[in-house]
């Protein structure tokens, strides 16, 4: 139901710019914001047009924070978009583990504001901290998401940062 409603763009730091390398797939070095934006473009104009917009999830954004040559220029960039392009929705997600001063930059930007936090037990929690113009509950709330489930997703990132982070600290 969702085919042509939904693209991807696959963070690629080896590139100069991007490509279109699927039907709905950009690969792109989102370390630039030049390159951020055309890709973003890109992948939006491989959608069909909905009344409802675009929302543009981004996950793990504090990795671009890691390349001593990008960092700031992407902290001011994505603070920008965050503060400013009301074309389309944004949704971010980072870990406060590392660069914390830096992503408060982004908090203090955005319009909503959410986090998790997970226990030792493997117990996920999540809260509203900030929603613009609505109504909302500031309550903590556990996340119905199972232990495996959690490891699973701990596996992926844990070979994602021990792959990537070294590469974009030479970068």
């Amino acid at each position: 139901d969702y085919e042509n409603h939904v693209s991807y763009i696959q963070f690629e730091p080896d590139m100069d710019k991007h490509e279109e390398i699927g039907k709905n797939t950009v690969k792109a070095n989102l370390l630039k914001p030049e390159v951020w934006k055309s890709a973003v473009e890109t992948a939006n104009n491989m959608l069909e047009p909905s009344e409802l917009g675009t929302l543009v999830f981004g996950s793990a954004l504090n990795l671009l924070l890691f390349s001593p040559t990008y960092k700031q220029g992407m902290l001011n960039y994505i603070t920008e978009v965050i503060k400013s392009d009301k074309s389309k929705s944004y949704i971010f997600s980072v870990s406060t583990s590392a660069f914390a001063d830096e992503i408060k930059q982004w908090e203090e930007a955005a319009d909503n504001l959410m986090f998790t936090r997970m226990e030792d037990n493997m117990s996920l929690f999540f809260s509203v901290c900030r929603m613009k113009e609505v109504p909302f509950s500031t309550e903590e709330v556990k996340v119905p998401i199972s232990e495996k489930q959690l490891d699973k997703i701990k596996e992926i990132a844990h070979a994602t940062r021990s792959k990537i982070i070294p590469k974009l600290s030479r970068i």
